[in-house]
């Protein structure tokens, strides 16, 4: 912050020696600040993105899994991480899912209305905010379906601007980071809405987002 401010005053200052006047040095002034923010995030996304490549899960736990914190004692500044670690009430619903989503051919909403018939068999999902359990609905079983962390990986970066980005522009982590509940065939034939046959599986770290 404090560079930026010296780089702002820096400009300023040239401006108004410059002969600028009061409209010129408030255009200056509000383009020094855009700029700022558009390199601080720049800066903020890159950090996110080493954290990820390094393992470390950002943001609530998926349906599935639990958080596990861990220091991350190898940085230049020690903090608290958190990884992805199974949580034993829910774990198996999200195969059911995959399975009747690929082999079943169920939609979304199919699904959707079984997991709800037996609430004790699928327990439901909570909220990351209240903690409080959710119904099920086509966009949560949407969400699980199409969410990488499920091959054991870390993963960000898989929309841009609200829309979703190609595989090739996600982020991973550079090794698996937690436990897979999903094959990497699996998970791509959900993902594809195309089913693999068995020897398309795709067990290498190397092959996580292939097709």
């Amino acid at each position: 912050m404090g560079a930026w401010w010296r780089r702002l005053r820096f400009t300023l200052g040239r401006a108004v020696a410059g002969g600028a006047d009061v409209r010129e040095q408030r255009h200056i002034r509000v383009q020094a600040v855009r700029d700022y923010h558009r390199d601080l995030a720049r800066r903020s996304q890159a950090v996110l993105n080493q954290r990820t490549r390094n393992g470390w899960w950002l943001g609530p736990a998926p349906y599935g899994y639990r958080l596990t914190q861990h220091c991350a004692d190898h940085e230049a500044h020690p903090r608290w991480r958190h990884r992805l670690a199974i949580d034993p009430d829910r774990a198996a619903v999200v195969p059911a899912i995959f399975a009747w989503f690929v082999h079943d051919r169920l939609t979304d909403h199919a699904i959707a209305i079984r997991l709800s018939t037996a609430p004790d068999q699928y327990p439901r999902p909570l909220d990351h905010t209240t903690g409080q359990p959710r119904h099920w609905t086509p966009a949560i079983v949407r969400t699980i379906r199409t969410n990488p962390a499920y091959l054991g990986y870390a993963a960000r970066e898989r929309t841009h601007d609200g829309r979703p980005a190609s595989r090739d522009e996600w982020v991973w982590s550079t090794e698996p980071s937690h436990p897979a509940l999903i094959s990497p065939s699996t998970f791509w034939a959900a993902y594809n809405r195309d089913s693999l046959p068995p020897e398309a599986e795709l067990d290498e770290p190397s092959q996580r987002g292939a097709v």
